[in-house]
């Protein structure tokens, strides 16, 4: 396009004196927004990137530019790129995982333990059997279990779940099984049973979930328990004049020398070798209120965690955590992903620069990253690579990796961090070593990826399967394990991917909700757009794209004055939908509420729709699964969950069995159901919209894969 003297700024962008359209073009990572970029703004794919002209003025172009910032995918108008560095990526910030815990202080109580039960000083490989619950039947064995329930404990009342599933449990962790794996419905108490199962026992256990929300859950219901908190919360121990010896002033538990300085010996820690004497009970004292408030934890009966911190504790603690005889995992169905990604290793350019200057470095010293650290000159890995290949890339990785240890690690013994800085930098080589070790010996169990193999701002290294480090990196926790979650789907998978062995483990499956199925029903029969790829279109059709939202529209009419919660899957679908209403349906579209990636923002959003009144509805790709509010009364889910195949990790797990992939699906379709209904007394409707479900349902004998309760309340 010819173009004079530039005028004026539209949209950020330069206008020039003779300009009839801009052109624009969209790079990066784009495939699953293919249906977006040409339904909602009209581009096309020519070959390597997706293109299109918009007339001056056009309301579309600062849609696209929001959208592109959004998405993190990179758009050039008239060749001019629309930003001037890259987007904040989720990759750029490394949590450090002794800050994911939550606060809590825990006070004394809990209850009386029973007399008489006792666990074996050795499992036993016995045969996998599966046994079914019906909560319905008579219980003829709960009265030994009677007394766990009182003014003193939590409880004055145990559900029917509970009746059978305690007594049960109980019996299977006595005969010796290692695993016991609980699939029981939503609104059947498992907090209670992971209270229950210690005292019944005399003993102590690890509790795990996946979030820090069911965390919070958890110890406000039973303030007795202990959640060991982060680093973080606390100060170090040690005095100033220690401190600016060692030029580290003015810093917390989280960057204290013990934690950053390698082979420091902290007066005030608490040793691996004064493990034993504290998990007897023996009093430890210290004036450190990090190791104080650790020992307390490790003397309590109950220790709750989510999944990375105890992963993390157990691989990289000091002092690791010690075995106990229990370990009870919620929301069981997550811990293979949690596990993946806690091994696994992500790293964005933005987070390269960030280790090796700091938080904030300048945009000179960005650009000295990039030379000096930069990605290798490799593609990402596909189905077809061939080995060779493939060994050689993990190498150039590998050598890649070392450098910016090598780097990270210099800046940590020369105090080249500020003290907020340096806990980021140590758990970043911490977790660099695991890496390096897994890249040299396992190559061909890891994928490698990059965000777009032209840009590269991310790459990623992931684990096929983590049934080889579950044991030692979490599993080990507990002598005997008991995993409860509303969707196992198949215990074949579940044991598959976690390396369990099934002659050690046990499946006890609960075939009856207690919530009445006219309150909770499943309804397919308003029907929406086909949601799924088109050869012809590059991407979800607009027609189909159009249906959907006019389904959701219609659902959402019905709800008048009350909250609703619409789950896209993808962002292209969220933005799609949100655009067609906008254009068509204004009315539905003013009670939609969004929130960005930005975890804070996100969760501030969340609570704020939580708590807030009104009949908003909720679109979001993020609460598929443990998000809580009972204020929910419909649920619209878009389009069937199904996993990428266009990403290789998934492509691979699929060729190496297929049943992975359909549970994978069944089990996120189950989680979004779950939205809908926490307790008896509530209701909730959910709506599959997705016109591809009868023939996915049919074809893929889908039936066997779900719960009879489940089936009950399809429409």
């Amino acid at each position: 396009m010819r173009t004079l003297r530039k005028r004026s700024l539209i949209y950020g962008l330069p206008v020039f004196t003779i300009v009839s359209a801009h052109s624009v073009e969209v790079v990066g990572r784009t495939f699953e927004h293919k249906d977006t970029l040409k339904s909602s703004f009209k581009l096309w794919w020519k070959g390597e990137s997706w293109k299109g002209k918009y007339r001056v003025g056009s309301p579309l172009l600062p849609r696209l530019i929001s959208y592109c910032a959004k998405n993190k995918l990179r758009l050039l108008v008239d060749g001019e790129s629309t930003a001037s560095e890259a987007t904040e990526s989720e990759f750029d910030y490394e949590s450090d995982y002794e800050q994911q815990t939550i606060q809590h202080k825990s006070v004394k109580g809990g209850g009386q333990p029973l007399q008489g039960f006792s666990l074996p000083v050795e499992t036993k490989a016995l045969g996998f059997v599966t046994e079914s619950v019906k909560p319905s039947e008579t219980v003829s064995d709960w009265g030994q279990f009677e007394s766990l329930l009182g003014n003193d404990t939590p409880y004055s009342e145990a559900r029917q779940e509970q009746q059978h599933l305690l007594p049960l449990i109980t019996e299977k962790l006595q005969e010796g099984y290692k695993n016991i794996i609980v699939e029981c419905p939503t609104g059947s108490g498992k907090s209670a049973l992971a209270y229950w199962l210690p005292l019944v026992f005399d003993t102590s256990v690890y509790i795990s979930t996946p979030l820090k929300g069911l965390q919070s859950q958890y110890v406000q219901d039973h303030p007795f328990m202990s959640s060991a908190m982060g680093r973080g919360n606390y100060d170090c121990a040690l005095s100033e004049a220690e401190l600016e010896e060692l030029d580290l002033e003015n810093c917390s538990a989280a960057n204290a020398p013990c934690r950053v300085i390698e082979g420091f010996d902290c007066p005030h820690a608490l040793k691996q070798t004064d493990i034993e004497e504290v998990m007897e009970g023996l009093p430890f004292e210290t004036v450190c209120g990090y190791y104080d408030a650790y020992a307390e934890a490790l003397k309590n009966r109950w220790f709750i965690g989510n999944t990375t911190y105890l992963t993390a504790m157990k691989m990289f603690g000091k002092p690791n955590l010690p075995t106990r005889p229990l370990l009870v995992v919620d929301e069981a169905h997550t811990t293979a992903a949690t596990i993946e990604k806690f091994c696994g290793f992500s790293l964005s350019r933005k987070r390269i620069a960030r280790l090796l200057y700091g938080k904030k470095p300048t945009q000179q010293e960005s650009n000295e990253a990039r030379l000096n650290h930069d990605f290798p000159s490799i593609k990402s890995m596909k189905v077809d690579t061939p080995d060779n290949e493939r060994r050689a890339d993990c190498i150039q990785i590998l050598l890649m990796l070392r450098a910016l240890v090598k780097e990270v690690e210099i800046n940590l013994k020369h105090r080249n961090y500020r003290p907020d800085e340096m806990a980021d930098a140590k758990a970043f080589v911490q977790h660099a070593y695991m890496m390096l070790s897994e890249l040299q010996h396992n190559w061909k169990k890891w994928v490698y990826q990059f965000d777009d193999d032209d840009v590269k701002n991310v790459l990623r290294v992931e684990p096929l399967s983590v049934a080889k480090y579950a044991e030692d990196c979490f599993l080990s926790l507990g002598n005997q394990r008991v995993f409860m979650s509303g969707t196992i789907v198949s215990p074949e998978v579940f044991m598959e991917e976690l390396g369990l062995n099934p002659d050690e483990s046990v499946y006890l499956k609960v075939t009856e909700s207690t919530f009445p199925s006219k309150k909770r029903p499943l309804a397919l029969s308003q029907k929406g757009g086909l949601m799924i790829w088109n050869k012809e279109a590059q991407g979800i059709q607009f027609s189909d794209l159009k249906k959907t939202a006019e389904a959701v529209a219609k659902i959402a009419k019905h709800y008048e004055g009350h909250k609703g919660l619409i789950l896209p899957y993808t962002d292209g679908i969220e933005s799609a939908v949100v655009d067609i209403l906008s254009d068509h349906h204004p009315e539905t579209a003013a009670r939609l509420i969004q929130h960005t990636k930005n975890p804070k923002e996100r969760e501030e959003t969340l609570r704020k729709f939580k708590e807030g009144d009104g009949d908003g509805i909720l679109i979001s790709t993020y609460a598929n699964q443990g998000y809580d509010n009972p204020d929910i009364r419909f649920v619209i889910i878009c389009k069937l969950p199904f996993l990428s195949l266009g990403d290789t990790k998934v492509r691979l797990k699929m060729q190496h069995n297929e049943e992975w992939y359909q549970t994978y699906t069944v089990r996120t379709l189950l989680q979004q159901y779950g939205r809908a209904m926490r307790s008896k007394d509530d209701w909730g409707h959910v709506y599959v919209v997705d016109a591809h479900f009868n023939h996915w349902f049919r074809t893929r004998n889908i039936e066997r894969l779900i719960p009879p309760y489940i089936m009950d309340a399809m429409k």
